[in-house]
């Protein structure tokens, strides 16, 4: 049998003999195979980056965020039950109050009353409750309490079955009614509008958070826990003032810091320290007015102008009751600056105030300076304008989902020394104030419990059918996009496996017609080495030690190219991806790199064994054909 030596020395001759066609057999599997391991490189080095962030916020964490579905089977703005009651509190309500305002001897027009209903055609069936009437919205409340509630204990038994780990509990505070606005450079701009939102909007700005009446969510410790700033760090303390958490773009603003967004990735992590070792020191103020309170001050700011504008109109008469506007430092009510009632007219008004008081109808303003301390800093909301290009679909990919307003830990609120003041300017309910906005989470140890759990028990249809199929609540992904990037990275490895088994069936056809070629070329060495005594196993080991030199050259090459590509998209790449990961994970570690440069061992094995297998099989057929043929004929054909 031939020595492997002696296979080696025969086999590196044919490389030198045939120097094209072995560059054209190397080159070309080496481009499919170096894209393959470029690909392989950058994929793994992404997701250990990605990993490593994900130590910080809920990057790691599969959590379940829950809305109950508020309805039953029947539309209950037709429901005839309910507006027969919305109507009995309607007329109680008005002949309390036409008593009342007969005792006090003062006028009441009941023809300023909501009516509880909507007709829009006439018809007995087109007839809605209006959310507007206190009637209405009373009467709603009346059936709510009634009807069984989907609440935390309804999540834990539904979950139950999906291994669920923790729950967590969250509400929604805005101001019950009024106006709550920023005091920038803590001064209130009493001429301030709110003009909706257009195109300039900052939606995440803590100014339109407070006017359009977002408010603030208050959330259990275990879910703000992670995004704490160190307490050496927070150094603005006032006992009274509600502890927040804010995202990195808002806490620029209240430092009055100009947007480094397109600057230098140097600049932009110096921006990010400065944010981080600054945060601990903001604290902000917003002013909490009632109705009344607000009125008043409106009216203060035209009472002004129009005195001015009739300073030399002598025909001019003033109003009865003038007001000036406060210092505006300080949240307090419009001040009378005049107030020329007559004693019948003040006797009057006190009736009236009686009146209202006994009804609940706000008529004494009410306002509040309310402080807020930070103590946390959120992660930036994905930028879902930018999610086209690479740091945007990072940021779309990885991105917080908490990371849309004001956040408070609960534990921290409830145990403010004036609760009980903030529990009367904020309340917890939704739009519709006769249901609650309180909203649950669950959180699970593996993205296929959390992800069986969404769609098998998520209410994505009408109320009736999600009530049959016991499916009480709308569940989606809170706080990150864990799951889909488990997701991700399983189908990147189905996928993957697939490409390489492509790759290796092009590679051998690729290189068994080379080989093919080679052997038909040899037929007459071949012929030679069997008539010198060579056995058919001793040729064979001299083609198959070809082929291994070939795959080992292969190797080394597509391994050169993945490298060296990889590298390059690395160092492209990298430092953009580090600021948007520090910024969407929220991550307190500046030091963090994103890099997208990882070589894991075993799946380049697997790439070395694909390598090294579409040469055997390359070698099969052609290999086979030539150990079987006649060495007389072939070197009389010859």
């Amino acid at each position: 049998m031939i020595k492997f030596t002696d296979a080696l020395t025969l086999a590196s001759t044919k490389l030198r003999t045939h120097k094209i066609r072995t560059a054209i057999t190397v080159i070309i599997p080496s481009l499919l195979f170096g894209l393959l391991i470029a690909t392989l490189i950058i994929f793994e080095g992404g997701v250990h980056s990605i990993n490593e962030f994900s130590k910080e916020g809920y990057g790691s964490r599969f959590i379940i965020g829950a809305s109950a579905m508020p309805f039953d089977d029947n539309n209950i703005f037709q429901d005839k039950t309910i507006i027969a009651r919305a109507k009995a509190i309607y007329k109680e309500d008005i002949d309390a109050k036409t008593a009342a305002a007969k005792k006090l001897d003062i006028y009441y027009d009941k023809s300023t009353e909501l009516q509880p209903t909507i007709d829009y055609s006439g018809k007995s069936d087109d007839i809605y409750l209006s959310t507007s009437a206190p009637s209405a919205l009373k009467a709603l409340k009346e059936y709510n309490l009634t009807q069984p509630k989907n609440d935390l204990n309804a999540l834990k038994t539904t979950s139950e079955a999906y291994n669920p780990i923790a729950f967590y509990t969250t509400s929604t505070k805005s101001v019950n009614s009024g106006s709550f606005l920023l005091m920038k450079d803590n001064k209130e701009n009493f001429a301030y509008q709110n003009k909706g939102f257009d195109d300039k909007t900052d939606y995440l700005s803590i100014e339109t958070m407070l006017s359009q009446g977002y408010g603030f969510t208050v959330m259990d410790h275990e879910l703000t826990d992670p995004f704490l700033l160190p307490k050496d760090k927070i150094t603005s303390i006032n006992p009274d003032a509600i502890p927040v958490m804010i995202t990195y773009h808002a806490a620029e603003q209240l430092l009055n810091l100009t947007t480094v967004k397109n600057a230098k990735p140097s600049d932009q992590l110096a921006r990010i320290n400065e944010v981080q070792s600054k945060a601990g020191s903001i604290s902000f103020s917003a002013c909490y007015r009632n109705s009344v309170s607000k009125q008043q001050i409106d009216e203060a700011i035209s009472m002004a102008a129009e005195i001015e504008k009739n300073k030399n109109n002598k025909e001019y008469q003033k109003p009865l009751v003038i007001y000036q506007l406060p210092a505006d430092n300080t949240c307090a009510a419009a001040i009378i600056k005049s107030d020329t009632r007559t004693s019948a007219e003040k006797t009057y008004a006190t009736k009236l105030s009686q009146f209202n008081k006994q009804f609940g109808i706000i008529d004494e303003p009410d306002q509040q300076k309310i402080e807020f301390n930070v103590i946390g800093l959120l992660p930036n909301s994905p930028d879902y304008s930018q999610s086209f290009n690479a740091s945007g679909l990072l940021q779309t990919l990885v991105g917080s989902s908490s990371a849309f307003g004001i956040e408070v830990p609960s534990n921290l609120y409830n145990n403010l020394p004036i609760i009980n003041r903030y529990n009367t300017i904020f309340s917890d309910q939704s739009g519709y104030n006769y249901m609650s906005s309180e909203s649950y989470g669950v959180e699970f140890g593996t993205s296929t419990d959390a992800s069986n759990f969404i769609s098998q028990k998520s209410c994505n249809e009408d109320s009736t059918k999600c009530k049959k199929d016991n499916k009480l609540f709308m569940l989606f992904p809170s706080g990150s996009n864990s799951i889909a990037l488990d997701s991700v990275k399983s189908s990147f490895l189905n996928i993957f496996s697939i490409a390489m088994l492509v790759i290796v069936v092009i590679a051998s056809i690729i290189m068994s017609g080379t080989l093919g070629r080679m052997v038909a070329d040899s037929r007459r060495e071949t012929a030679v080495f069997r008539a010198i005594g060579f056995k058919r196993i001793d040729i064979a080991n001299i083609y198959i030690t070809y082929i291994l030199i070939i795959s080992a050259l292969v190797a080394i090459v597509s391994i050169t190219i993945g490298s060296i590509t990889a590298y390059v998209v690395n160092q492209i790449f990298w430092q953009d991806f580090t600021i948007q990961s520090l910024l969407a994970f929220g991550a307190s570690d500046i030091t963090r790199q994103f890099h997208f440069f990882r070589i894991d061992s075993i799946k380049m094995l697997w790439v070395l064994a694909a390598i090294f297998s579409s040469g055997i099989i390359s070698t099969i057929l052609p290999l086979a054909r030539n150990i079987r043929r006649n060495p007389i004929k072939d070197m009389r054909d010859e």
